[in-house]
């Protein structure tokens, strides 16, 4: 399984210092954290060829926390990655509660990377942290120790 994005690969190889020392699993992490906030943040309906690509508007999203909006906000996640992020396998999103953010929604986004050669072989965990401001604009972090 191709690991890495086909432009950021040729991108690697163009740049003049070449020797770059990060281990491949930082490499793949880093990719899908760059392709994640680019799909979290395209809203849905705005790419002609995908109607399905990218997430609901959610340009208004502190008036939507009464009302559970938080549990269907999860879902949408869920299905861009099952459909559009491959290499991320098995994940799951779990929302932070924090007092002193009232307008941030902040979740835990977990899932699986199969890093050996042969499906199965070498499997490494993923986090990140993901927030959403009243915006609806989406930020991903890497968690530290992860």
């Amino acid at each position: 399984m191709v690991k890495e994005r086909l432009l950021e690969r040729l991108s690697r190889q163009e740049q003049p210092n070449r020797n770059d020392r990060r281990p491949p699993e930082d490499i793949i992490k880093l990719s899908i954290q760059r392709y994640l906030s680019h799909l979290l943040n395209v809203r849905r309906g705005s790419v002609p060829i995908d109607t399905e690509y990218g997430l609901p508007d959610m340009s208004n999203i502190a008036g939507s926390f009464a009302v559970g909006y938080v549990s269907e906000i999860q879902r949408d996640i869920l299905l861009q990655i099952d459909l559009y992020e491959k290499r991320l396998l098995r994940p799951t999103i779990q929302q932070v509660v924090e007092e002193r953010e009232v307008i941030t929604l902040k979740f835990i986004l977990t899932g699986q990377l199969d890093l050996g050669t042969t499906p199965g072989t070498l499997v490494k965990e993923f986090s990140m942290f993901l927030r959403i401001n009243a915006a609806g604009q989406v930020s991903l972090e890497p968690m530290l120790g992860r």
